[in-house]
């Protein structure tokens, strides 16, 4: 793909580096990404303040795996903000908890393993 989208809406060539009316293309998409790290770190803070929330239920009620399940979360959320690697970490462990609770993997493992 050998164009980019101007701040003006028109479609450039890639050979076009752009002037005042187009924005340059790297500008533009330094933008784009600034926001959706806005958007991803108010996410990660909202989770991570929820997390804490449900960790002081628990702790209210005495219940041991739900703090812990709380402090895991929090920690693993609060990783997502030093960078790419700590991202795929923190994607992988909410992706993980996504598809346990979506398809209820837990639940099935633990028929099979009473212990768990």
């Amino acid at each position: 793909m050998n164009y980019w989208v101007g701040k003006n809406g028109k479609v450039y060539s890639t050979s076009w580096v752009g002037n005042g009316s187009t924005g340059g293309r790297l500008k533009f998409a330094g933008n784009m990404a600034g926001a959706a790290k806005t958007v991803g770190n108010v996410a990660g803070g909202l989770g991570i303040g929820i997390s804490a929330l449900e960790g002081y239920d628990a702790f209210q009620r005495d219940d041991t795996n739900g703090m812990v399940q709380s402090g895991a979360d929090i920690s693993v959320g609060v990783a997502g903000f030093f960078g790419p690697i700590y991202w795929a970490g923190s994607a992988g462990y909410f992706g993980g908890q996504m598809i346990d609770r979506t398809f209820g993997i837990t639940d099935k493992f633990a028929a099979w393993y009473p212990w768990y």
